[in-house]
Order: structure tokens, then C-alpha cells, then sequence
């Protein structure tokens, strides 16, 4: 278990796993705590990596796979005319999507995103890795 108090971008990019649940708690004089203690149950978390089909996925089949309670924060890709959850593989958590984080209290977690041109059980391909994307769970919507 880690806890960090007042984070730094960095700290908070590498406390935050694919798959791993990460708490943030915001304390009183302005301080932030960043936890990565809290272990939702299998049905409740979302998974390590999310599974998309086709040869143009929308963001809806993300979507449909989150449980419960838990949204995906939007709007802080770089990439061009796309606002949507997924993050280019590049993109890191830093920047204006670090500050959203910590000024938010609530869990968050990264998942991938596995991608298919078609149906794994007819042809045997492998998925590849289309990009990630941060969801959360809590009271503010990021």
C-alpha cells in the first residue's frame, strides 16, 4: 500500500497502474492524498483492459462494459477533433489531466484498450493496444 500527501504529476503518473485502483482524497488546507489501498470487488472495478471490435470502434463499446457508479473523464486528449475517453498510447497522466485528478476526490483507475478488426473466435488475431482511458468513481464528475 502507498499513500502520498501533495503529489507531484509524476508521482501520481506512476502510483496510477493499468488496472489499479488509485483513491484520491482532498484534505483540509488544500492538501491532496493520493491512496492505493481501496480494493473494489471484481464486480465493481473496472477491468485492466477494455475489449473492442471492427475496423472503426465507438466510444460506446467502451462504454458498455463499465460498471456501475463509474464514468470515463473525458475531453483531455491531445488528439486532433476527438474528445472522447481514449487517450492515445502516448499520452501520459500529467499536465491539465493531473490537476483534474487531484482537485477531484474519488477513485480512479487506467485501463487499456484491446483492439480487434474482427470477431477473436473466427480468425485467432491478436489484439492490439488502440490506447487507454481513466475512469472514475466518486462524487464530482471530472
Amino acid at each position: 500500500m502507498t499513500t502520498i500527501t501533495d503529489p507531484t504529476h509524476a508521482q501520481l503518473d506512476s502510483l496510477m497502474d493499468f488496472g489499479h485502483v488509485v483513491g484520491v482524497t482532498i484534505l483540509p488546507h488544500g492538501h491532496v492524498s493520493v491512496s492505493d489501498a481501496f480494493t473494489p470487488t471484481a464486480d465493481y472495478r473496472p477491468p485492466e483492459s477494455f475489449t473492442v471490435y471492427g475496423e472503426d470502434p465507438d466510444d460506446a463499446q467502451i462504454k458498455a462494459q463499465l460498471p456501475p457508479g463509474w464514468v470515463f473523464v473525458t475531453g483531455y486528449t491531445g488528439q486532433d477533433g476527438y474528445h472522447g475517453p481514449v487517450m492515445h498510447n502516448s499520452e501520459f497522466i500529467g499536465g491539465s489531466l493531473a490537476n483534474a485528478i487531484l482537485a477531484h476526490g474519488g477513485f480512479y483507475v487506467t485501463s487499456y484498450i484491446d483492439h480487434y478488426s474482427d470477431e477473436p473466435e473466427t480468425d485467432g488475431e491478436e489484439p492490439y493496444t488502440e490506447g487507454w482511458v481513466l475512469a472514475y468513481f466518486g462524487p464530482d464528475i471530472v
